[in-house]
């Protein structure tokens, strides 16, 4: 490999005294580039002119050959030789070079972050290696302007003033650390926090517009995440490693305090009731562009903890597609009746981390999300536990590896989670098939069913799926109106699409459906309580699973993506979008009106 040597020195480390404090100036930086802060590199090194290349890395795995030019979310791995390798984790690239010190007999490892970044400026204190005018960096990287959303053969643009080339787009690049907060003190050969779940990438990429690869951008990705077409690594030739790290950061507020002693649960009341939170919702301040955002906020899930305690997840963003899409929660402790104030319960830097879902099986509390790497294309599945009413959790892993299987790329992104009959299976529905990812050993192991085709031609999205006592599937999903309901009796192998009465929804919303402790079916429909001449969501109830609905209320409170949970004392939490949720009971439900809103089991007609 040909380095260059990188003479020890000072920087400054960072963008910004503070996070963004308006849209103006998140469009030019982001929350985790501040505070910008001095940094002394106290020991020179050597750091290789490019990425490492597919031949390179073969050397070490000859097996990556099959990955290569996998089709992954409209890009692809690369192809020749020359060009950076890609799908490979952080895991791999640690493993090459410790393959390549002991072939060589000197020390390769991955740069820290301090050490990348410095490097890549090059003494430059601009947004860019060579300046700060933008225009100017197709000269240096391949990036969304240029790249025609595919990675290059290296070395085929300028290098900085220090000969580094790609520095700038192209593929991200592994780093050593683990990401998280910045802070101002001066430090010397930092490493990064001491723990944390995702590690730091750096550069940007082919995808990404010059935003993200500016010298300071911090990118970031899960080590075991190892089927990224965007992400490779070069590496740094050094006797000294870095090991200054911060503490791990601090903890979040829903993880305070938590009670484990579960209360004592009273039997569910007869006795009607609801609570719409106002005044006592979960709260985003306003004008917060990173780590939180203020801006928009929906898709959920929520779920009740053992402790009585519930928590409540929605995603979090600016743009829908965009890198910065993160993941907030609240806690609403049992013997409160004011929801927390938000807090981050999972953001991986320049990734879009979306559809959020919660599940409990009254002992471990699951979290499962996806990272998508080209707007929501390219999803990952990913899962994080909890065995202490989420005061702490494991760290997340990638429980499902992106696929080289075009429909797999577009279907798979979670809709919904539930447990089956018999609470020993861990169900997520996809978002645009009949096809789930489910668990029979607590999400040790995980298994995708094939997608399968209903008995029309009709596209249904965002179902709302659980199962029946009897163990019948059933899925009501977005897209008509009336709403489409379709149903399984063989385990998902095959299902029927039904005609219902329900009204439809559309754009902007997601119905959920829960079987409640008593067995009735309870389906919420954002904006439904227009068919009674109502504003707000329709909450109907089921004594036949789904064929009648005996009673339907309005739950004025929740709208947008809904979800749906019951807690050990009886009470159904309901979440939506813009921190919206309600709570209420069965019997509050069964005050609703009974109205001729049948579900006609005959087959929908193709059209």
């Amino acid at each position: 490999m040909d380095s260059v040597l990188i003479e020890a020195g000072e920087f400054t480390m960072g963008t910004g005294e503070q996070p963004p404090k308006s849209r103006g100036e998140w469009e030019t930086r982001e929350w985790d580039e501040a505070p910008a802060h001095r940094v002394k590199i106290s020991r020179a090194f050597f750091m290789s002119t490019c990425e490492v290349t597919n031949s390179q890395f073969e050397q070490f795995d000859p097996e990556h050959r099959k990955l290569r030019g996998l089709s992954l979310a409209g890009s692809h791995t690369t192809t020749a030789d020359d060009e950076p390798v890609t799908a490979v984790s952080w895991h791999e690239a640690a493993e090459f070079c410790r393959w390549l010190s002991k072939k060589e007999g000197r020390t390769y490892r991955l740069p820290s972050e301090a050490e990348w970044e410095y490097a890549c400026r090059a003494k430059s204190d601009t947004r860019f290696c060579f300046g700060d005018d933008e225009s100017g960096l197709g000269d240096y990287a391949w990036f969304a302007a240029n790249a025609d959303r595919k990675a290059h053969p290296v070395a085929r643009k300028k290098p900085n003033a220090w000969g580094l080339f790609d520095m700038h787009g192209n593929v991200e690049e592994w780093c050593l650390d683990w990401h998280g907060p910045y802070e101002s003190a001066r430090q010397t050969d930092p490493a990064g926090r001491a723990d944390g779940y995702a590690r730091v990438t750096r550069g940007g990429d082919f995808s990404l517009i010059g935003k993200y690869c500016r010298s300071s951008n911090r990118g970031g990705c899960l080590p075991d995440d190892a089927r990224n077409p965007r992400i490779g690594f070069r590496v740094v030739l050094s006797n000294h490693t870095p090991t200054n790290t911060l503490p791990a950061a601090p903890p979040a507020i829903f993880t305070r305090d938590v009670q484990q002693k579960a209360p004592i649960h009273k039997a569910p009341s007869d006795e009607p009731y609801y609570d719409g939170f106002e005044n006592r919702r979960p709260t985003i301040p306003p004008d917060s562009w990173g780590p939180l955002y203020s801006h928009h906020n929906h898709n959920t899930g929520i779920t009740a903890c053992p402790n009585g305690d519930v928590l409540f997840t929605w995603k979090m963003m600016v743009s829908e597609g965009g890198p910065e899409n993160a993941i907030a929660i609240s806690r609403l402790p049992a013997r409160s009746d004011t929801w927390q104030p938000a807090s981050v319960m999972m953001d991986v830097p320049d990734v879009n981390d979306h559809k959020p879902n919660l599940i409990s099986d009254g002992r471990r509390l699951y979290f499962l999300t996806t990272h998508a790497i080209h707007g929501w294309r390219g999803a990952s599945g990913v899962m994080t536990t909890s065995d202490d009413n989420g005061a702490t959790w494991s760290r997340p892993r990638v429980i499902i590896q992106r696929p080289g299987d075009p429909v797999l790329e577009r279907n798979f992104r979670f809709a919904c989670t539930f447990l089956d009959r018999d609470g020993t299976t861990i169900w997520a529905g996809m978002e645009f098939a009949h096809q789930f990812a489910r668990s029979r050993d607590g999400g040790k192991t995980w298994e995708v069913t094939e997608s399968v085709p209903h008995s029309s031609d009709r596209r249904l999205i965002h179902p709302a799926v659980t199962q029946l006592a009897d163990g019948t599937l059933v899925a009501f999903w977005r897209g008509d109106d009336p709403m489409p309901m379709t149903g399984s009796t063989d385990g998902g192998k095959t299902w029927t699409l039904h005609e219902t009465k329900l009204p439809g929804i559309h754009v902007g919303r997601r119905a959920s459906v829960l079987r409640l402790a008593s067995n009735h079916l309870l389906l919420l429909i954002p904006g439904g309580a227009e068919a009674i001449g109502e504003s707000g969501s329709l909450a109907a109830l089921s004594f036949d699973g789904g064929n009648s609905w005996a009673h339907v209320r309005t739950v004025k409170d929740v709208r947008g993506y809904t979800s749906l949970t019951q807690a050990p004392n009886g009470i159904i939490y309901a979440g939506g979008s813009k921190f919206s949720c309600a709570a209420f009971n069965e019997a509050w439900l069964r005050e609703g009106k009974s109205l001729e809103i049948a579900t006609n089991r005959r087959s929908q007609p193709r059209r």
